[in-house]
């Protein structure tokens, strides 16, 4: 490895570690989130630091052919401590900012997709059911027209014909009309409770 090759592998290894100093932080902050879940958070936490290691060996390969010497794990420490010492404080207060707009701009998204998407297909799909269910009633009601229309002549002919039953078989009849009577009122008093 010549020497030009170990300056860059170098600084390169300190640079990452900055990153990794940002990197953590973030995934930090952004665990908070998910904070009441231990299985994703270990499982989040795994998954982060698999993809550093293979992101930091796919760099080491670029740069040196994949070859970890000692001063390679010196100069991540020392970039890694150099975040700690003077950039942490300015990334916290630059990730919050950032993340308050990010989060603002998420909402106003949401708002605009519910106010122009959203609200107007549930109103029309209201419109739409309730104009139905006033053409149903519509229907309903001129069907019983109807009906109490043709069935009017049949009413005086069923009368004539309940003065030529018998007493027994009135009972009977009176009986059977009371108990559909009775079925009407619960339906009547079910449906004016709604």
């Amino acid at each position: 490895m010549t020497l030009e090759t170990q300056f860059v592998t170098m600084f390169t290894m300190i640079a990452f570690g900055v990153y990794i100093g940002i990197a953590y932080v973030t995934f930090k902050r952004l665990e908070l989130w998910w904070a009441n879940l231990i299985f994703l958070r270990y499982l989040c936490e795994l998954f982060f630091w698999v993809v550093q290691a293979a992101f930091l060996f796919f760099v080491l390969y670029i740069i040196n052919e994949g070859i970890v010497r000692f001063y390679i794990l010196l100069a991540l420490l020392c970039g890694y401590a150099m975040f700690k010492a003077l950039f942490e404080h300015f990334y916290r207060k630059a990730l919050e900012v950032i993340l308050e707009y990010v989060t603002s701009f998420v909402r106003f998204i949401v708002r605009c997709i519910k106010l122009l998407l959203v609200n107007p297909v549930v109103w029309i799909i209201s419109i739409v059911f309730l104009s139905l269910y006033r053409i149903l009633l519509l229907l309903l009601k001129l069907l019983r027209f109807l009906l109490m229309t043709i069935l009017f002549p049949f009413r005086h002919i069923f009368k004539l014909i309940l003065r030529l039953v018998p007493e027994n078989g009135k009972k009977y009849i009176y009986h059977i009309c009371s108990f559909f009577s009775k079925i009407k009122k619960k339906r009547n008093k079910s449906s004016a409770r709604r």
